[in-house]
């Protein structure tokens, strides 16, 4: 009796002894195809930084060529105000690209905020208006072409210079406008500025497609864009609203939307008048 129990017991611990190996051989065969998936994922993002960075040092070069060649242009006698008018254009928009492509290359701090790594801000005196008209009038041609009723209003409140980043501050425009302007088809695109004793309001409103409810918050996340069948219409990566609310927010201020589908969207964004000197030490 004895003995049967000791042999039962004996091939019960054979047994567990047996399904314990197969099933740690599985683990380790798991772990050990996990371990390559890792190595390949690792370095497949080691050659896309490369590529990137290559990228960038790559058009470095023009650009800065480019801008020479309209400085010499711009200074010849013959060039017709015309001609000045649309190298002025190309000046600016070359030196916002470098910006842009410095983002890519010069990240300040690689500490995630908002799982971005925080950009270069730069705070000193910038002509608000200015920059606001300058942003504004890029899309001007476009919006002629397309039949859009196009305009901006810049309060008599908003002060003419403020403590900020005026080239964030462009970039800003330029990734809103761009997208009010490539997401309408009819109506109107509206862009105004206002200010109170604390801040600076810019609001863009437009007649677009518009943004579901439940898409409107993921719209700021990176590579976070509407549907598939949206992007696949219109383009694009799902970064520049990301890159903006972060840059708004490094310059102190917030950045959200309000959206109908198929009726339009307002976006706005808020700056400080009197940024902390807290933040404008630790950005500069």
């Amino acid at each position: 009796m004895y003995a049967i129990a000791a042999l039962l017991m004996l091939v019960i611990w054979w047994g567990l002894f047996q399904v314990s190996g197969l099933w740690f051989r599985h683990l380790d065969q798991q772990l050990k195809e996990l371990q390559a998936q890792e190595k390949t994922w690792h370095d497949k993002a080691h050659t896309h930084d490369q590529l990137i960075d290559e990228l960038v040092v790559a058009m470095r070069k023009p650009m800065q060529t480019l801008l020479q060649l309209c400085v010499r242009v711009r200074q010849r006698h013959d060039a017709t105000p015309e001609l000045q008018a649309h190298l002025v254009r190309v000046n600016d928009a070359v030196m916002h690209a470098q910006v842009v492509v410095s983002d890519l290359l010069d990240p300040v701090d690689n500490q995630a905020l908002n799982d971005l790594p925080q950009l270069r801000v730069i705070w000193a005196a910038c002509d608000v208006r200015a920059v606001v008209r300058q942003a504004f009038e890029w899309f001007a041609p476009r919006c002629q072409r397309l039949g859009l009723n196009y305009r901006c209003d810049i309060a008599p409140s908003v002060p003419e210079q403020l403590t900020t980043d005026g080239h964030r501050l462009r970039q800003v425009l330029i990734n809103l406008l761009g997208n009010a302007v490539k997401f309408t088809h009819e109506g109107r695109i509206s862009l105004f500025v206002s200010a109170d004793d604390h801040y600076v309001t810019f609001e863009l409103e437009d007649t677009g497609v518009g943004i579901a409810m439940h898409q409107q918050g993921m719209i700021f996340e990176r590579y976070a864009q509407a549907p598939a069948s949206v992007q696949a219409r219109y383009g694009g990566h799902g970064l520049g609203l990301a890159i903006s609310r972060q840059l708004i927010t490094q310059l102190g201020g917030e950045l959200g939307v309000a959206s109908v589908l198929g009726q339009g969207s307002r976006f706005w964004f808020t700056l400080p008048r009197r940024p902390r000197m807290k933040e404008a030490v630790s950005a500069g």
